[in-house]
């Protein structure tokens, strides 16, 4: 039996369409394929560039353990000012005693310059008029208690002056009481002088000289070149040339530089007869009595405070006793008399 036209026809048609299908499935494999070696040179067979390693960190470092030690001090400070410091009230168990202890002594000061060995007219004058020996004009002492030939007082500037003229030396002797014993009882009431006591020596005739030409402290050094002075420069002989005051020589020129040392206290020894050189130089005449007084009296008023004068007499006669006394006694001193 043979085919119809129509079925002839119907198949041939399907024999083309089963080709156009396998020949779809060979492309779509032969895509696949190709992007899958895409694929694998991009990915595989390109490499990348490596970017070297860095390292980073939060700008911010927190550390709990220290921020909390920090508020604890803060809390801890605040805390402290806060409250008020407890103090202990003070509790008195007997009433204080109403005497008070005894302040302890004081050594007394021991501060002067150094004097000199020995003392020239010159020296003396050049030490009194500037430096040192000016500023001891003003100084004030250390009060000692004073004991000289039978005399008792309380000074702080103490001046002896003594003539040691040729009469006075044989007056001194005449009354048991030699010329070499003044110069020991000097010496010891040198020693026994506070440190801050100030003293001075004049001897004289007519003309006198000074252990220094100002009041000195009584310091140790200051005592030993005072001793020194009087072992080797104190007159016996009953002579003595030295300096004038003014161009003016007698008791009343020798009181003129004493009064210049502003004493408290002047030992005045001597034997009560007083002469000075003549105006002109010729010959010699007597000191009266009542002029030395007026001559003591406007020296006096100058003093801040007017020195209190012992008068010492040896061997003196009835009338310069009298003298010596009043001058004694209208300067707030006393007169004592060794016969």
């Amino acid at each position: 039996m043979t085919d119809s036209p129509l079925q002839a026809y119907s198949a041939n048609q399907k024999k083309p369409k089963k080709k156009k299908l396998v020949g779809a499935l060979f492309l779509a494999i032969a895509i696949q394929v190709a992007l899958v070696f895409t694929t694998i040179f991009v990915v595989v067979l390109v490499p990348t560039e490596k970017e070297d390693p860095q390292f980073t960190a939060k700008k911010t470092i927190y550390l709990p353990q220290r921020k909390l030690e920090h508020k604890m001090a803060v809390a801890e400070f605040q805390q402290a000012a806060k409250s008020p410091m407890q103090m202990e009230k003070i509790q008195v168990s007997r009433m204080t005693p109403s005497q008070l202890p005894q302040l302890p002594e004081v050594p007394p000061m021991d501060f002067s310059p150094q004097p000199p060995d020995t003392v020239s007219p010159v020296g003396s004058t050049l030490f009194g008029s500037a430096g040192i020996g000016g500023m001891m004009q003003g100084l004030v002492g250390e009060s000692s208690s004073i004991s000289f030939l039978g005399i008792e007082d309380s000074a702080s500037r103490v001046l002896i002056v003594v003539d040691v003229s040729a009469s006075v030396v044989e007056a001194m002797t005449e009354a048991n009481m030699p010329v070499t014993e003044i110069k020991n009882e000097t010496i010891r009431l040198i020693r026994e002088l506070n440190a801050n006591t100030l003293f001075g020596i004049i001897q004289h005739s007519r003309q006198y000289q000074t252990f220094q030409s100002s009041l000195i402290p009584a310091t140790a050094n200051n005592k030993e070149a005072a001793i020194r002075w009087m072992n080797q420069e104190f007159r016996t002989s009953g002579t003595l040339r030295g300096l004038k005051y003014e161009g003016e020589d007698g008791v009343g020129a020798v009181l003129e530089a004493a009064f210049d040392m502003e004493p408290e206290v002047i030992f005045l020894l001597s034997d009560g007869s007083y002469q000075r050189t003549s105006p002109g130089g010729r010959g010699y005449q007597n000191l009266s009595w009542n002029e030395l007084e007026d001559r003591i009296k406007d020296r006096q008023s100058q003093l801040a405070e007017e020195a209190r004068i012992h008068t010492i007499g040896f061997a003196v006669d009835p009338e310069d006793a009298k003298g010596f006394s009043r001058l004694a006694k209208k300067n707030n001193g006393k007169y004592r008399s060794f016969d």
